[in-house]
């Protein structure tokens, strides 16, 4: 073989398998967007149920409990996987725990690395009737986390009470505010609100938002 072949063998070579690491580099480029809202889970005892999984409104979570193992504090939690960078959440927490000695508290909580971080949000009784929680509450306010790719966050819910109406019922509504262009792409526009958890009309109007930090809607 001369010399020239040689080369001219090499170059074809080299073309095909730069073709061919172009042609693998594309399915990477479109693994590389932003994937879909993940759905919110719920867990806890007794009944469990999923209004809402968050991924095309806010999320939300009914729990019920109707025993005497309301007597020992019982806990929910109700999260998520997916994110990256900052989150803020309003919760809307409301329910009915009975009338004698009765606690209610929420918590925010991330995990990381298997490594679980609570903040608590509302930590009211043990009272009587008929202060709140007592016959009845209801909690509203948001949360700022700092969440990475992979992490788990979300609320822990719940409370107990030494009554004869032996019951634990509540349902908590979480809208997550957008903060990032990346929440808006992908329909992730359905599963985020503004900082008054008004929906969004389409994937500009949440852009549109994100980009004036909160200060503009689009309007078309």
């Amino acid at each position: 073989m001369t010399a020239t072949s040689r080369c001219r063998r090499g170059g074809l070579l080299l073309a095909a398998l730069l073709g061919a690491l172009v042609v693998g580099a594309i399915p990477l480029a479109a693994g590389a967007e932003t994937s879909p809202a993940m759905p919110w889970k719920g867990s806890g005892p007794a009944t469990v149920t999923i209004n809402n999984d968050g991924t095309a409104a806010p999320a939300q979570m009914t729990y019920s409990l109707r025993s005497q193992a309301v007597h020992s504090t019982q806990t929910w939690s109700f999260s998520t996987t997916r994110g990256d960078g900052p989150r803020t959440l309003k919760y809307d927490y409301r329910g009915f725990h009975a009338f004698f000695r009765v606690r209610a508290f929420l918590n925010a909580l991330v995990t990381h690395n298997n490594v679980t971080t609570t903040t608590p949000l509302v930590s009211t009784g043990p009272v009587n009737c008929c202060t709140s929680p007592s016959g009845g509450f209801h909690y509203m306010g948001s949360v700022s986390l700092d969440v990475e790719p992979g992490d788990t966050y979300g609320f822990q819910l719940g409370g107990t009470n030494f009554d004869r109406d032996d019951i634990l019922t509540g349902t908590v509504t979480v809208d997550t505010v957008a903060t990032s262009k990346d929440q808006c792409e992908n329909n992730g526009w359905k599963a985020v609100t503004d900082q008054n958890g008004a929906p969004f009309k389409n994937e500009g109007d949440c852009v549109s938002y994100v980009a004036s930090r909160g200060g503009n809607r689009d309007d078309d």
